[in-house]
């Protein structure tokens, strides 16, 4: 099997969890009750796990997959509360995984 086919495969099954993330972000968003919230996903071992599992190059593929996640997260909050940042959530120097913090107003007085 080629070098970016076992990229793809790799990149399909990063894709589920991503997919998953999304989905919990909506769903925290829309139960949350403070109007300050913060999410933090990681998945750093997990990547290096797959990259051994398909044999790819584990910094190519936490690369992608950190853009993936991201660009999930932000557009999975957006149409749900007011996301003030999506960025790389750093442990000892190293990406494992993805932060937001995001405000929700909601439109009820109490």
């Amino acid at each position: 099997m080629s070098e970016r086919v076992r990229m793809a495969m790799a990149l399909d099954s990063v894709e589920e969890y991503v997919m998953m993330a999304g989905r919990d972000a909506v769903e925290h968003a829309e139960s949350a009750l403070h109007v300050q919230n913060e999410l933090t996903y990681t998945f750093g071992m997990s990547i290096d796990y797959m990259a051994r599992v398909y044999g790819v190059d584990a910094s190519e593929l936490r690369k992608q997959a950190m853009r993936m996640l991201h660009d999930e997260i932000r557009r999975a909050l957006c149409g749900v509360c007011d996301v003030r940042y999506v960025k790389p959530y750093v442990v000892d120097g190293e990406e494992a995984g993805i932060t937001a913090k995001f405000y929700k107003f909601d439109r009820r007085t109490a």
